[in-house]
């Protein structure tokens, strides 16, 4: 429902009126409000959404972009996901959300 150049000019618009010299943009399309049904056509209109904030990794003068502490979260923390979540695009997260608390819990970010 929105052209190319009219999502272009959203993200600049917004990138703009962040303020922000080192931070990241987000954005994402949806089918819209309406009813909890996965049919576009129980959605009244598609919804476009931008976000901008702050980068936690600004990049040194030299260019180089600091590391992160990698931390390993064992299956006996969170359960693998199930073959079917595992093939297919869903919007059932709930199990990247445990594997990010648990490494939080072992000092991740």
């Amino acid at each position: 429902p929105f052209t190319k150049d009219q999502i272009k000019e959203w993200v600049k618009g917004t990138a703009a009126a962040s303020g922000l010299k080192n931070g990241n943009v987000r954005y994402w399309i949806t089918a819209g409000p309406g009813g909890f049904s996965f049919q576009p056509k129980h959605c009244e209109e598609a919804c476009f959404y931008c976000a901008v904030f702050q980068s936690q990794f600004v990049p040194e003068a030299s260019g180089d972009v600091p590391t992160l502490k990698e931390i390993s979260v064992p299956a006996a923390k969170v359960p693998l996901k199930p073959p079917a979540l595992a093939q297919a695009k869903s919007n059932n997260y709930w199990l990247n959300v445990m594997t990010h608390l648990a490494a939080a819990q072992d000092g991740g970010v």
